[in-house]
């Protein structure tokens, strides 16, 4: 069928009209419309939905349009339009008395008028689909999911939105138009259970929301992720020190080091950060040469020796100076049958949510 079924409209006022409810075969075919009678006309807003424009002037026949929908050769759906009837404009009256020139009446305030739109999309950005929120969550047995749409707009009712479950396990305990309640399952072995709970807006898939689940109660470690940053910290400076031949240093001078870290964190498969230890650390001394007058850069880091650097900005601190490890998986397979399913395992595994 075609949404809306039946319109009236003034001269000069336009509608849009879109499939809806269609069967499921013809949801694969081509569609159609055609004017089948009256006047008007109509253009493509996209591949299935059109806008009709009412004439200029009253049809002098026939005040009425309809425009069919076929998928196919199928007939579809059917529109019928009425045309507003037009007050009669009433001829002036000759008289031989000039009647006083009326006072001009104050221009009317205008009036926002909001035209029937498409609930499916944002009136203000055309083609801007509504928004639901979260779209990506974890959650464990027996803790719902409530999943709503972020605003509803004027003229759209709750009849208009649908959820359905698209994978994975659980159910829907409320698919209440504006928002859903998604109940997850007790068991979650080898994260089949995750769920993609879908919002359906007359018929067209609009947005989705991710679920982990998490059904493993252990705080032992499921994931690790490396940072990749070789930040600086200055916790650890030492007192001043010199380090040629005992010397002294020049009054006021102080020889200090530092650290270049980069941290390991683990997480548990509630995604809670139960570790924290630096994967990557070398140090950099800062040393005065009596016979050179000049400070000295000294780095030392794993297979780098100890070199020279007259300038602090010499130093290979780039993110080629270390090979970087890649974030891991650490479940067992106990783990895994069990239901460690973190939300965290999403960024390193891609199809993660299906596995």
């Amino acid at each position: 069928m075609i949404y809306p079924s039946s319109v009236e409209l003034d001269l000069r006022e336009s509608v849009k009209l879109m499939p809806y409810e269609l069967p499921p075969w013809a949801e694969a075919l081509e569609k159609t419309w055609t004017l089948s009678s009256g006047v008007g006309s109509f253009y493509d807003l996209t591949a299935d939905m059109i806008r009709y424009t009412a004439p200029d002037k009253m049809p002098e026949l026939y005040p009425t349009a309809v425009i069919h929908l076929f998928a196919g050769s199928e007939l579809v759906g059917e529109c019928n339009i009425r045309f507003k009837a037009l007050e009669p404009e009433v001829e002036p009256v000759a008289s031989e008395i000039l009647p006083k020139e009326p006072e001009p009446e104050p221009e009317p305030e205008e009036e926002e008028i909001m035209e029937d739109h498409w609930c499916c999309d944002d009136p203000d950005e055309f083609l801007t689909p509504v928004k639901i929120e979260p779209t990506s969550i974890r959650t464990s047995p027996g803790q719902p999911v409530i999943i709503g749409i972020k605003k509803v707009y004027p003229g759209c009712d709750e009849a208009c939105y649908q959820w359905r479950i698209a994978h994975g396990g659980g159910f829907l305990a409320c698919d209440c138009g504006m928002q859903a309640i998604y109940m997850p399952p007790d068991l979650n072995k080898m994260c089949e259970a995750n769920a993609t709970v879908e919002m359906v807006c007359q018929g067209y898939l609009v947005q989705q929301c991710h679920i982990t689940i998490n059904t493993w109660g252990e705080a032992e470690p499921a994931y690790i992720k490396y940072d990749r940053d070789a930040h600086f910290t200055f916790e650890f400076w030492d007192p001043p020190m010199y380090r040629w031949q005992g010397r002294a240093l020049p009054p006021g001078v102080t020889a200090p080091q530092f650290w270049i870290v980069d941290w390991k964190r683990t997480y548990d498969c509630a995604d809670n950060e139960i570790k924290k230890e630096p994967y990557i650390m070398f140090k950099v001394v800062i040393t005065w040469l009596p016979r050179e007058d000049r400070w000295c850069f000294l780095t030392w880091a794993g297979h780098i020796p100890y070199e020279e650097y007259h300038s602090f900005t010499d130093i290979p601190l780039d993110p080629l100076f270390w090979m970087y490890k890649e974030d891991e998986d650490v479940r067992t397979k106990v783990m895994k049958e069990s239901g460690c399913c973190p939300k965290g395992l999403i960024e390193i595994l891609p199809d993660y949510m299906y596995l």
